[in-house]
């Protein structure tokens, strides 16, 4: 692991919370950055439900994106995966959170002007252990650095849900990720995560996972589902019974659902994942993908007790 780093002093006013009221929240829902939000997670549903010729053709076309940012995204993504296995659990197991999370999320925060600064091609190398204080970030990797230090779980709470999910693709919609391109980040993102649950007892946020359909996260299912929506797929829902279900490319959300049934191998999939069941019975990719997306559009970016953590730079 590399040397802890004092943050710099801030040049330009810290992001902050806006959302503190439920009137706050009608605000936010009439506001720019809603709308934008929403509209760039449909665009990422729309390009996957492509067909595969136009899936090649879209990729990485964003106006604003920088050259190479994904590739760059991921290779920070598979950094903090080291990190999240090289730090020490806790001799002593607790049913939900251990406190060397704090260890990982410092690391992070620490960490993550370097980090963002190279995602976003202002360094020549990733850098892996600084031998000085950072500068002062710019104002773009100063908005940045909140979502990317929470989008792992939170450090007081010890705990994991579509909150903190959030916080990722906001960071993914911050950098401007095409959506063709948000699966790849996606993947590597949920192996820092599972990691990180795993290692850490991380509790599922809200009442136990309410707003995730694998007690920890809803994109990845919403995401894969719209992928297999696509005319090239050949696939249904109920083919998710089938415990060697495994469409090709890897899809996110089988492995999502792989990933949730080995955790809970002790009991019967209607029973340990009941939501997910229920989508089997739907007829098709493109029905589960539209009911997941208002979903998500509910419970996550509807949701006060969600989005009530969200912050905002002074410009937005």
């Amino acid at each position: 692991l590399p040397p802890l780093l004092p943050s710099p002093p801030p040049s330009v006013p810290l992001p902050r919370r806006l959302i503190l009221s439920p009137p706050d929240l009608l605000s936010f829902q009439k506001s720019n950055a809603y709308k934008s939000l929403l509209s760039y997670v449909a665009s990422i549903t729309s390009a996957l439900s492509s067909s595969t010729a136009a899936q090649a053709a879209m990729r990485g076309t964003v106006k604003g994106s920088s050259p190479g940012v994904t590739e760059r995204l991921v290779e920070v993504m598979e950094m903090l995966h080291d990190w999240a296995r090289a730090v020490p659990a806790s001799s002593k197991r607790a049913r939900f959170g251990d406190p060397q999370f704090r260890v990982f999320s410092s690391y992070v925060s620490s960490h993550g002007p370097s980090l963002l600064s190279y995602v976003q091609t202002s360094l020549p190398s990733l850098p892996s252990s600084p031998i000085s204080p950072p500068s002062p970030p710019s104002t773009s990797v100063h908005n940045l650095l909140p979502h990317l230090a929470s989008c792992f779980g939170h450090p007081t709470r010890l705990d994991y849900g579509t909150g903190h999910e959030l916080s990722y693709l906001i960071l993914l919609f911050s950098l401007r990720l095409p959506p063709l391109d948000v699966p790849e980040a996606f993947e590597a993102y949920l192996g820092v995560t599972r990691c990180l649950q795993e290692k850490f007892y991380l509790e599922p946020a809200g009442s136990h996972g309410v707003w995730g359909l694998d007690d920890y996260h809803l994109l990845p299912f919403l995401f894969g589902s719209s992928s297999l929506s696509s005319p090239a797929s050949g696939s249904a829902p109920k083919d998710a019974l089938d415990p060697s279900w495994s469409p090709l490319p890897t899809n996110l959300y089988s492995t999502s659902l792989r990933h949730t049934l080995a955790l809970k191998s002790s009991a019967p999939f209607h029973v340990v994942s009941p939501t997910l069941h229920s989508l089997t019975s739907i007829p098709t990719w493109s029905k589960v993908a539209a009911g997941l997306m208002r979903m998500w559009k509910a419970e996550v970016l509807d949701k006060f007790v969600v989005v009530q953590h969200v912050v905002f730079a002074a410009d937005e």
